[in-house]
């Protein structure tokens, strides 16, 4: 029984016998899928789930070539291309043995950066959430939400700390930094001293 493959967008149809069977990622293109004779559909999966295995790897590698990541996103874009959850299992758990995928140390590098960045703790748990990331993984990281306000307005709002700035810098300052995701009685206490 001879594969024909058929480029779709950015996947390919794999045909058997000129039935559509599997559609699979635009990576499989450089594997030699289409030279293969099988005799049958179980005869195709059998040989084809060692080299989704390392196109997988491969298509993950090369998305943290370009940046860091945590597991769940990395995990949830290889589902859209359409990985079997075999391959993605095994993909992660072979990135993690290899030290390339570590998730404490990427939260740990988000929160820091989002905090030097002068965000509060509602705005990094939201991008966090946007990741995938847990709350709980997050809110481990927060030392206090006061040393990082502190920060931002010596940084960016020094007009709050002068004696005679007018009412209205004053209360513009304040709405910028409760916008930002900060507790109006935060910034009143820090404001005050406290």
């Amino acid at each position: 029984m001879r594969l024909t493959c058929e480029k779709v967008k950015d996947f390919v149809e794999i045909s058997l016998e000129g039935e559509l069977f599997v559609t699979v990622h635009r990576a499989f293109l450089k594997s030699n899928l289409t030279s293969w004779d099988v005799l049958s559909r179980e005869d195709f999966f059998e040989r084809f789930w060692p080299v989704e295995r390392r196109v997988c790897l491969q298509v993950a590698l090369n998305k943290l070539s370009r940046k860091s990541m945590y597991s769940k996103a990395l995990e949830c874009q290889l589902d859209t291309l359409l990985f079997s959850e075999q391959a993605r299992h095994f993909t992660l758990g072979e990135l993690e043995r290899l030290g390339m995928l570590d998730d404490t140390d990427f939260v740990t590098h988000f929160v820091e950066k989002l905090k030097r960045q002068g965000k509060s703790e509602r705005q990094i748990l939201f991008k966090a959430h946007q990741l995938g990331i847990p709350s709980s993984e997050v809110k481990r990281h927060f030392g206090g939400e006061e040393e990082t306000l502190r920060r931002l307005i010596e940084k960016k709002y020094p007009i709050l700390l002068e004696k005679g700035a007018s009412i209205i810098q004053k209360q513009k300052a304040m709405r910028a930094l409760f916008m930002r995701g900060f507790s109006s009685s935060l910034i009143t206490c820090i404001l005050n001293g406290g």
